[in-house]
Order: C-alpha cells, then sequence, then structure tokens
C-alpha cells in the first residue's frame, strides 16, 4: 500500500503582518488622544497659581481701544482749562478717567465740566462705537471720575456711561443723597462700618437692594471726611458701591 502524503498547513503569507499593523494602528488611535489629554494636565498644573490676565469681552469688542487712543483722551482732557491732571486706564472692560481738577472748583461748575470732559473723550472714542451695546455686539464701559482734590474729595462726582445704558448718568458724590443723615465720629464703629460695607459690595449681585447700597454709601461718604485708620478703605468701598449702584440703577 502506498503511503499518503500529508501536507502542512501554513498561514498564508502576509497575515502575520497585518495583525501588527492592526495593533499599531489601534496603538496609535489610543496614544494619541492620550498623550493630548496628558500635555493639558501638565501645562494646567505647570501654570496654576499665575494670575489670569485679560480684559472682558476681549473677543467679543469689534473695535478695541489702543494704548494711543487713551494717550489721546489724556491729551485733550488735560489740555482743559480747569484740569489740573488726567489718570485714564483700561480695566476689566471699562475705560476709567480721573480727572483732577483745580482746588477751588465749585459743585455747579463740576457737572459743566463733566459734560465736557465726557465730550473730549467722545471725540476720540465715539460713544455709538465704542461704549454702546447692541443685540449683537458688546461694548466698553465709561466711567469718569472727577475732584477738586485727591486727599479730602470736597468736591466730588463720578460721570458714568454703561454700555446698556442710551445716555450718561451723573453722580455729585459729595452731596449726599440724604442730607438729614449724619455721623457722629464718636460713637461711629468704623471697622463695624468697613465690614458691612464689605459684605454689601462682596453680595452686591446677589440679594443686595438699591436702598441698601443707597444708605450704605450714605454712610461711607460721611465716614470718610473722618480722620481715622480705616480711612483709606472706606473710600475704596465707597467708590465700588457708586459705581455699582449706577450700574444697578441703570439695569
Amino acid at each position: 500500500m502506498s503511503k499518503k502524503k500529508t501536507r502542512k498547513r501554513t498561514a498564508p503569507r502576509g497575515s502575520g503582518y497585518n495583525s501588527l499593523l492592526i495593533i499599531l494602528v489601534s496603538l496609535a488611535l489610543i496614544a494619541i488622544p492620550v498623550y493630548m489629554l496628558g500635555r493639558v494636565v501638565y501645562e494646567s498644573y505647570m501654570e496654576s497659581g499665575e494670575p489670569i490676565i485679560a480684559e472682558r469681552f476681549e473677543d467679543d469688542l469689534p473695535n478695541k481701544i489702543t494704548d494711543e487712543q487713551i494717550a489721546s483722551v489724556k491729551d485733550r482732557v488735560g489740555a482743559m482749562a480747569d484740569v489740573e491732571s488726567v489718570l485714564a486706564n483700561l480695566q476689566a472692560g471699562t475705560l476709567k478717567v480721573q480727572v483732577d481738577l483745580r482746588d477751588n472748583v465749585t459743585a455747579e461748575e463740576i457737572q459743566e465740566i463733566q459734560v465736557q470732559v465726557y465730550n473730549q473723550i467722545a471725540s476720540v472714542l465715539p460713544i455709538q462705537t465704542y461704549f454702546t451695546r447692541t443685540d449683537m455686539v458688546k461694548n466698553y464701559d465709561l466711567e469718569i471720575s472727577l475732584y477738586n482734590n485727591p486727599e479730602t474729595l470736597d468736591v466730588y462726582s463720578i460721570y458714568l456711561k454703561n454700555a446698556s445704558m442710551s445716555e450718561p448718568r451723573a453722580d455729585l458724590v459729595s452731596t449726599p443723597l440724604n442730607p438729614t443723615v449724619t455721623i457722629d465720629d464718636e460713637q461711629l464703629n468704623f471697622t463695624q462700618l468697613l465690614n458691612q460695607a464689605n459684605q454689601i459690595n462682596d453680595s452686591f449681585l446677589v440679594d443686595v437692594t438699591v436702598e441698601q447700597i443707597e444708605g450704605m454709601i450714605e454712610k461711607l461718604r460721611e465716614a470718610v471726611m473722618i480722620e481715622s485708620d480705616e480711612q483709606a478703605d472706606l473710600q475704596f468701598y465707597l467708590t465700588e458701591l457708586e459705581a455699582k449702584l449706577q450700574r444697578k440703577l441703570a439695569q
């Protein structure tokens, strides 16, 4: 009898190569997103603790205010007859202009001067273009502070134009909202008042009413006229709450 020859089956040529290729491609597909995720986590870790410096609406403003325009605003306002010095800068989407006037300026005069300052700024930065919001465009806020003496603030006014406001609003800060409200410096607890002002300032967007803000502003206006260790801090909260009151009234 003849013996039958048995053939050894061999794997098709190239099948091992194809399997290896599939494995390598799969590993690559997994490695790429893992690498990208790891890189994001690493960069976030390395940058932790560093301040985030950015302007509000930075990518939404079609017309950005430049350093050259701010310099031009300072030059024009500084050239006005009653102006002694001018500071101007951008802070969190708000152009803040501080105008130090001659010491003997009156409350009546400052109300006229603030309109002239506003017009000088508008000649460099048109209000409709830079300080007016539309349904499609966000824009800057404008805050003008005018005073006769930065130390005493005997005559002090804030002229505010939020982007959502159709017209600017003036607030003669040195004149109490309620002239009958007075504070006895011997009975006043400055630390307690400072804590109350801080609480209202921090809770501004939550549950603070216009009446509460106005009441605190009245107290602060009287308190900052009295020499105390807390005078500078009280002045800070007074300025903050006055600006926030204007924004709340404009809503």
